[in-house]
């Protein structure tokens, strides 16, 4: 049995990231989620290149989303 809230994050994680960027600025802490589950890869690749280590770019990629999080919600 699904409960609403499951729903609801179903429906926003078939939105545009800029539909679901919009959810996460008007406060629905389930966005960053869904915009973590779809960007960590990439930024931690990024990180990985530029830093040239793993557990720094583990730590970046972190940081750099919850900083994301952080300062929208």
């Amino acid at each position: 049995m699904k409960i609403e809230g499951d729903k609801a994050e179903e429906s926003l994680q078939e939105k545009t990231d800029a539909e679901v960027f919009a959810a996460l600025k008007a406060g629905r802490s389930q966005a960053l989620a869904i915009l973590y589950d779809r960007h960590a890869g990439l930024v931690y690749g990024i990180a990985c290149k530029m830093l040239g280590s793993t557990a720094e770019a583990e730590d970046l990629t972190q940081d750099i989303l919850f900083e994301l999080g952080s300062f929208l919600l």
